[in-house]
Parts: C-alpha cells; structure tokens; sequence
C-alpha cells in the first residue's frame, strides 16, 4: 500500500519503488505515476471546517483507497452472491475464492427477500438479471469483453448484452468524458465505493470515507491515474452500509455492514 496525503495532513508513509505525490490546485489534486500494473494506493485530504481553527484541526481527513489496475492484464469479474446474499458470507470470501487480487461491493439491489438486483448482471457469460432502462441507480453499465473493460451510458453500449462476459449495471456517473457530471447530491454523506477508468486501458476500483456524491466528483476529477492521465469515466456503485473494500496486495479490508447481492472482483486475465 501507498498511502498520500493533501496539503494540511500530515503524510503516512511513502513508497518509491511505486509513486511519487504532486499536489497542486485549491488543495485537493493528487497525480499519481507508476510502473505497476497493479497496485493499492491511499489518498486523504483535510475536511473543510465552517466553523473554527479548533476544529478544523481535530477534524479526521476524508480517505479514498483504490485499487489501480490495467484492463490488458486484469480482467473484471462480476460475482453474483444468490438470492438472499448467501453465496459467500463476505467480500473477502468472494474474492478469494475466485483467485481475485482485489474488489469491491457491487450494484444495487432491492430490500426484498431474494435481494433482487436492480438493473443488468452477467456472470460467466449467464444473464441473471436484464438491463434497465431509466433510473438514477442505473446509468450506466460496466462490463468485461473477454479481452476489455468498457463503461457506457446503457443507451449506448456498443456490445450486445449477450457478448458480455461479466456486466453490472450501477449509477449514477461521477465523471464524463473527463468532467464532472451536473446534478450530484451534495447534502446526504455516506460511504461510497466506484470504478474509474482514463479510457485508456488504466482503471481504478475505489471505496471512500462519509462523502456526498457531489464530493467524491469534484475529488476524482482532480486525481490523475498512473500513466499521467486523468480519469475519463467515474460510475458509482452501491455506497452507505453496503461499501466494501479488499486487496490483497497489503492484506487491506474495509467489509461491508450488510450481505449484498453482488461483487466486482479484479483477476489477471488467462493467457
């Protein structure tokens, strides 16, 4: 793990075998450079205060772990977790049995009995639930080709659902051709997890501190992902009690507060 921090945080720790830290504009921009092609990195930043010095000062920093990743070698798995969430107790559990280096919680579901998965979900090439076509939770699809990793708007994808290999369908969009999208809630805080691309093979699966959606956009549009390049694509995922964390790259875990319906997972492709 690399960990980082913002202007006004102390920093943690540092490693120079994989990063080196910028910071710039109003106190909130970190770029990123690497050579790995996967790595778990940490970034924090300073809680703005209304109030006084005092509490600004005591005031813990808002946190973003992320896993980055390239989609030429890894490869994005969705894993359905069965009616009731009873396929696998946990996040950890998912992952590591499906041999994934790290993932996050999934899409959104509703609070019926069986769970149900709201909007698109392919597994291993099967369709466990079909796409739909409005709401807010429902933007956008990400998916994994068999060779790519794409993220689009459902009213247009540019592969035919039955082409896909893993998909889930989630929203709203943070990020859009590299801006941040109008209209995100800025009063309700929770936790919140996403998957972000450069779209140009560099992609990121993240899970923050309390933030609202309007936050977690204005942070993301200023992170640069390793290679130089800015995040293109932000999709949010189910966030709140359902935000869940794992890498295996420095045995990192942040679980969940409830069983969910699915999961994203990242696994080297088979060569």
């Amino acid at each position: 793990m690399t960990q980082y921090t913002l202007p006004g945080i102390k920093k943690a720790s540092y490693d120079t075998c994989m990063l080196r830290f910028i910071s710039a504009i109003i106190g909130i921009t970190a770029t990123l450079f690497s050579t790995c092609a996967a790595q778990h990195i940490v970034l924090t930043k300073e809680q703005q205060s209304a109030t006084s010095t005092l509490s600004a000062w005591l005031s813990i920093p808002d946190r973003m772990d992320i896993h980055v990743f390239s989609s030429a070698e890894y490869e994005l798995l969705v894993i359905d977790n069965g009616d009731e969430g009873s396929k696998h107790p946990n996040l950890e559990s998912a992952m590591t049995r499906h041999a994934c280096t790290a993932g996050i919680n999934g899409g959104f579901f509703k609070d019926d009995r069986y769970s149900t998965p709201i909007g698109l979900l392919i597994e291993n090439s099967a369709i466990i639930s079909h796409l739909i076509r409005s709401g807010f939770i429902a933007a956008g699809v990400v998916y994994d080709t068999g060779a790519d990793i794409r993220i689009e708007r459902w009213q247009k994808l540019s592969t035919n659902t039955a082409a896909m290999k893993h998909a889930i369908q989630s929203g709203p969009f943070l990020i859009e051709n590299g801006k941040i999208v109008n209209g995100l809630n800025n009063k309700k805080k929770a936790r919140r997890t996403f998957i972000a691309t450069d779209s140009r093979g560099t992609w990121c699966i993240g899970c923050t501190s309390s933030l609202t959606l309007r936050e977690l956009g204005e942070w993301l549009e200023q992170v640069t992902l390793p290679g130089g390049n800015r995040i293109q694509h932000a999709l949010n995922m189910d966030g709140g009690s359902s935000s869940a964390y794992w890498d295996s790259t420095d045995s990192t875990y942040s679980p969940s507060f409830k069983r969910v319906r699915n999961y994203i997972g990242i696994r080297p492709r088979k060569r």
